[in-house]
């Protein structure tokens, strides 16, 4: 009798446990599908007359625009598996775009300029960009591979 409570009790926990986790990965994989990335660009700064600076810049939309609360938390930028750099959310700067007409909310996205340039990203032609977005107490990952980054001299 306490041998088959004990195996009810564990499998009860178990069980709980798979259903919580689950539902976890779920709310995830919703939240990765309420946002698109519409628009991203990288470049160097080489212009004559200051130092180097790497840029970033980009924008995303809601796909449920009635009810997204989606911020951007952080961007990595990836070359293969090394992370050049980890932007944190008071290194960007975003700003809510509304339509007036249909109600869409889109962000416009880009690092504060100064970030120095890093000697292997200057030897690189295309990133990844891994962004990072906060909803409750949820962190998705949406990832841009190939983004070709740009010089302007």
């Amino acid at each position: 009798m306490l041998k088959a409570n004990i195996l009810k009790i564990t499998s009860l926990l178990i069980l709980i446990v798979f259903i919580s986790c689950s539902a976890s990965v779920d709310q995830t994989i919703i939240y990765k599908d309420k946002i698109t990335v519409i628009d991203l660009e990288s470049w160097l700064n080489l212009m004559p007359g200051g130092p180097g600076s790497f840029h970033v810049a980009g924008k995303y939309q809601c796909n449920d625009f009635s009810n997204c609360n989606m911020e951007l938390e952080s961007i990595n930028i990836l070359s293969g598996a090394n992370i050049l750099y980890e932007l944190k959310s008071d290194d960007l700067k975003c700003d809510k775009q509304v339509d007036s007409k249909s109600g869409q909310i889109a962000y416009q996205f880009f690092n504060n300029p100064g970030l120095k340039i890093n000697d292997e990203i200057s030897m690189t032609e295309k990133i990844d960009v891994s962004l990072i977005f906060k909803s409750d107490d949820s962190l998705v990952e949406k990832i841009v591979k190939d983004v070709p980054l740009t010089r302007a001299y």
